[in-house]
């Protein structure tokens, strides 16, 4: 079987679907308010299209298929596609990140269907400041997170946090997330704000350096950390806590050098 390879000779077999461009939030750090101008439905990729590239990929090796958006979970019968995933391969490694926002009432589905991981984009424990940051009522976060929670208790596992850390919106929270992913064991991954936002108001002032969610972390441990190998220059920084804690990974795509590895 011939396998897929980049230019660099490193075997591919990881897998991203965008299921929809349609997002029922309106982030700050992502699309204006008002939203913007979704694609027609004839040129979204039906269920029977993916069911036809997954094939063509596994085939080629890929063995992790991760469905993203937009939202992915505003697709119809989304179970139907997993469902029909998963019949393509039984050992595939699928996985979904979302907002959270439909995960209280589908995720039963979603399980039985065959899912096996989510990442759920939580940007603050708080009502006001979430409600700041995705436009949307702020009590939404406890519903999210308690679809977390039903989440955990079907059995997906891991369950990561992505949270993108703007200057003057959540930088101050970084610590309380820390104890909330290890007091929930979710695996939480903090994120530099990136110049992705569609209304081009991105400001290098608004960026946090993943270095401070890093010095964060050692604030909060007094026993060494074993942190997975990783070369200084990568954007990505992951830690293995001890048996107290869950992993904390911090990307970092703007400031690419990390100050650290952590201790041995």
């Amino acid at each position: 079987m011939s396998r897929l390879k980049d230019t660099f000779g490193r075997t591919i077999d990881d897998l991203r679907i965008s299921l929809t461009d349609r997002c029922n939030f309106r982030c700050v750090y992502c699309m204006p308010a008002e939203g913007l101008p979704w694609l027609p439905k004839r040129e979204i990729l039906t269920y029977e299209e993916i069911f036809h590239l997954a094939r063509i990929f596994i085939g080629l090796g890929v063995r992790t298929v991760r469905l993203t958006g937009g939202e992915p979970l505003m697709r119809q019968d989304i179970d139907v596609l997993i469902d029909g995933l998963i019949r393509l391969d039984p050992g595939l490694d699928l996985s979904m990140t979302t907002n959270g926002f439909f995960l209280i009432d589908k995720v039963d589905r979603l399980v039985q269907a065959g899912l096996k991981r989510i990442n759920v984009s939580v940007d603050s424990l708080r009502p006001d400041r979430f409600e700041r940051m995705v436009r949307r009522d702020g009590q939404l976060v406890f519903k999210i997170i308690e679809g977390m929670r039903r989440a955990r208790a079907a059995g997906l596992a891991p369950i990561k946090v992505n949270c993108v850390v703007m200057r003057g919106y959540n930088d101050d929270e970084l610590l309380e997330f820390v104890r909330w992913g290890r007091d929930e064991n979710f695996q939480v991954r903090f994120i530099e704000y990136m110049p992705l936002d569609a209304q081009g108001e991105w400001d290098m002032q608004t960026v946090v350096p993943g270095r401070k969610p890093w010095h964060i972390f050692l604030r909060m441990v007094c026993f060494p950390v074993m942190c997975l190998p990783r070369w200084f220059a990568l954007p990505v920084q992951v830690c293995c806590l001890s048996r107290r804690f869950p992993r904390l990974k911090i990307t970092q795509p703007i400031h690419r050098t990390s100050l650290t590895t952590g201790y041995r």
